[in-house]
């Protein structure tokens, strides 16, 4: 506990597309304007290295996490985050990105998401 609280990771908020950097931990992403691409560095050679992600605004605007050339988000080309405040860890496997939970605010929780409470573990395409 000592050595993570002296520990510096650099969270950004972001109203446009972004990439991220090694230094990154968490990214708010603000859609208020419009769709925001988020770009995943590659997971080769990212074996256990995550990040979270969230979309901070209550728009319709999409936040899109993409990952490098044909790796994946869980399976998948791309993620979406579509809902308030919803956010997700992604984590690399040193192939490819994982989704081991993610979260929806409480207003935003719909059918299909398993929540505990406002959980989820997986995912859903963009």
């Amino acid at each position: 506990a000592y050595l993570l609280r002296h520990l510096q990771f650099k969270n950004v908020t972001k109203t446009t597309n972004y990439t991220l950097t090694a230094d990154d931990l968490l990214v708010l992403a603000n859609a208020t304007t419009a769709k925001i691409t988020v770009t995943l560095p590659t997971a080769v050679g990212s074996q256990h290295v995550a990040y979270a992600i969230k979309k901070t605004d209550t728009t319709a605007h999409r936040v899109v996490v993409v990952p490098q050339g044909a790796e994946t988000v869980d399976g998948a080309a791309a993620f979406a985050l579509r809902f308030a405040y919803e956010a997700i860890i992604v984590a690399s496997d040193g192939a490819n990105w994982w989704i081991p939970a993610g979260w929806i605010a409480p207003a935003a929780a719909v059918p299909g998401y398993r929540s505990f409470p406002y959980l989820w573990m997986g995912g859903a395409g963009a």
